[in-house]
């Protein structure tokens, strides 16, 4: 869906505009969707937007040299998304107190792009901590 008829920010990127104009979302390629505002930005969910801030601020631009055309929008975060990781922590600081050695396995459920398994392993990587991922 197309958004030719809108007005868009005359601030915006390039890259925003002609995204917004095709009427696809910056991050994911997918549609843009009926209830798209501009200022929602080129993106077709907070997920996405998320996503791409992140991308951006790391500097992982490569992501997008690698992934797909179009890819499943992200998933949206909550205030409370990471709450579990709190439980974790202290659960260790309880078990083993002063060990500032934490294991950690993650099942990453709904991933089928390489380009988003390069963007984790690329983010673990820069983790001065971060010593294994498989």
């Amino acid at each position: 869906m197309k958004t030719e008829a809108r007005a868009l920010p005359p601030d915006w990127a390039e890259d925003w505009t002609r995204a917004a104009r095709a009427g696809v979302c910056l991050h994911c390629g997918n549609e843009l969707g009926r209830h798209w505002q501009p200022a929602d930005g080129p993106f077709c969910c907070r997920g996405c937007r998320g996503v791409w801030e992140l991308i951006h601020a790391a500097h992982l631009e490569r992501f997008y040299a690698l992934k797909p055309a179009t890819v499943a929008p992200a998933a949206a975060l909550r205030p409370d998304s990471f709450a579990w990781l709190d439980r974790v922590l202290a659960e260790r600081e309880a078990t083993a107190p002063g060990d500032p050695t934490l294991r950690l396995d993650l099942d990453i459920q709904g991933v089928h792009c390489a380009a988003c398994v390069w963007l984790i392993e690329e983010l673990f990587r820069r983790q001065a901590a971060g010593i294994q991922l498989r």
